[in-house]
């Protein structure tokens, strides 16, 4: 991670933002972000889930707040709303279920063109079973493979998709999926804290991915915040509080500076925990610039 993050190149991710959404105010000004290059609308494309409620594994809180944050911000960059995709489960007429999920993301990837940007977020349980790692759409059965959704699959088809950039935010790690199957909380527990250390290994080639903790941790949430730890402040950095040397950009040097430290210390205080969040991927390759502007 040292050695990415030293590297010249840098990866800029910039969404305008025109509001705050479930975040206090603070006293800088706000900024919205704009992209230096001229790159249309229609060339972004987000999936984005959060699921809250699970058929069959215990339930969160504020997965589906994120998402409907995040989905705000982008809509207000100028993502065209009917190419930013939500499946939450606050929202009845897109569940996030196993089906929904997949037909969705067939649907948006297969419409993908060179040159367009992709986003993909997940929050919500995710678990590590054997070499695989699952996301856990709504109706998730912990004890049945098949009933989940494999990372490994969704970084496949995200990397098929002609996009110059590709990425994936995962919190994925929260809580203990604990629900009435043949496994025992120890296990569930094991697998749960797996996953993160599954996604502290290496990516495919062309995925640039922020995941919310690091190997062994749990990805916490909190009511004070309205949201997960690790996404609120990553939207709070994506407003430009990460830009800390005050140059109109957030590149995502910064922004994993930014929400990793205030994440770190938030949890430390409030949970006696650990919780550092990660960036990784080849930022050598698809550099894209970004910047901030002064609100209108």
């Amino acid at each position: 991670m040292r050695r990415l993050l030293s590297m010249k190149t840098m990866l800029f991710v910039g969404l305008m933002l025109l509001s705050s959404v479930c975040h206090q105010s603070t006293a800088r000004s706000e900024k919205v972000i704009t992209r230096k290059e001229n790159v249309e609308p229609s060339n972004r494309w987000a999936i984005l889930i959060g699921v809250d409620d699970y058929s069959i594994a215990r339930d969160l809180r504020y997965c589906g707040a994120d998402q409907i944050a995040l989905r705000e911000h982008l809509i207000a960059s100028g993502f065209p709303e009917d190419q930013v995709v939500l499946m939450t489960t606050n929202v009845r007429e897109n569940q996030p279920n196993k089906l929904n999920i997949e037909k969705q993301l067939a649907r948006v990837l297969g419409q993908v063109k060179e040159n367009d940007m992709v986003v993909f977020a997940f929050s919500g349980h995710g678990v590590q079973i054997g070499e695989t790692s699952y996301l856990c759409p709504s109706d998730a059965k912990l004890n049945d493979d098949t009933s989940m959704l494999s990372l490994n699959k969704i970084y496949a088809q995200i990397n098929r998709a002609r996009a110059s950039l590709r990425l994936v935010i995962v919190d994925a790690c929260r809580d203990l999926p604990e629900c009435c199957t043949p496994r025992t909380v120890e296990e569930i527990k094991d697998a749960n804290r797996s996953l993160s250390r599954s996604l502290s290994q290496e990516i495919p080639e062309g995925i640039i991915q922020f995941t919310s903790c690091s190997a062994g941790e749990q990805a916490q949430e909190h009511p004070d915040l309205g949201h997960g730890v690790f996404m609120y402040y990553f939207l709070k950095g994506l407003q430009g509080d990460a830009d800390v040397n005050n140059d109109n950009q957030v590149s995502l040097t910064e922004l994993y500076l930014y929400s990793g430290k205030h994440t770190e210390d938030f949890v430390k205080e409030a949970f006696s925990d650990s919780q550092h969040p990660r960036l990784k991927g080849d930022l050598n390759t698809e550099v894209m610039s970004f910047q901030l502007a002064g609100k209108n």
